[in-house]
């Protein structure tokens, strides 16, 4: 629906923000091998650069796409309401693309295993907040990776138990993880963009540990 609408108001066919969204998330992933997550949230929060975001390069690199977008030089790449107009938002946009393509190139397998981390790590929270005590923290990554394995066995058991033809429904809740898998992966994601599909996840898991 989002992808005919901006079709129709923009000529540009996508379901991303029409005035751009996909190089911001890009430029985020691109980093994400060198940087660690909790430093890229406390900057996309907060705009603070703590000693790991100063030493990546990343600074640097946002401000000169800043310096030719003309906008202030510190502005929060992040997200795209950190830019003024429509027309600032496209050349950023581009400027981001053409800067993650090269972050990329330059560190391929990197990039690949940031998108291996992002297919699991969006089916539960893996970054949880330092105030909540570590052994809870640790009992909820816990809880997440053993909810996702007995899902897999769930899906296993099912397949070869039943004939797919007369499954479709399940199917379909299968199909939907291949989904966020595919479309989500490779570009910054967080656990709460597949929450939707986290009741198939419980559904499976409990039909695995059965």
């Amino acid at each position: 629906t989002f992808a005919i609408y901006n079709h129709a108001a923009t000529g540009n066919f996508t379901p991303l923000p029409a005035a751009g969204g996909l190089g911001h998330s890009l430029m985020l992933t691109s980093w994400m091998a060198k940087v660690p997550i909790d430093s890229l949230i406390t900057y996309g929060m907060t705009g603070k650069v703590d000693s790991a975001v100063a030493e990546s390069g990343m600074v640097e690199q946002i401000t000169e796409i800043n310096k030719k977008a003309g906008v202030p030089e510190d502005t929060i790449f992040v997200t795209v309401e950190s830019y003024p107009d429509n027309q600032t938002r496209v050349v950023v946009n581009r400027l981001l693309m053409e800067g993650a393509i090269q972050n990329i190139k330059g560190d391929i397998p990197g990039y690949l295993t940031v998108v291996a981390s992002n297919a699991l790590r969006m089916w539960f929270s893996t970054h949880l907040p330092r105030w909540i005590p570590w052994p809870i923290r640790i009992g909820l990554v816990f809880q997440g990776i053993a909810i996702f394995v007995l899902a897999l066995i769930g899906i296993g058991v099912f397949l070869w138990r039943h004939n797919w033809r007369d499954s479709l429904a399940a199917l379909f809740m299968i199909g939907s993880f291949g989904y966020c898998v595919v479309t989500l992966s490779f570009l910054h994601t967080e656990a709460r963009y597949t929450i939707p599909f986290r009741l198939f996840l419980l559904l499976f898991a409990a039909y695995g540990l059965v």
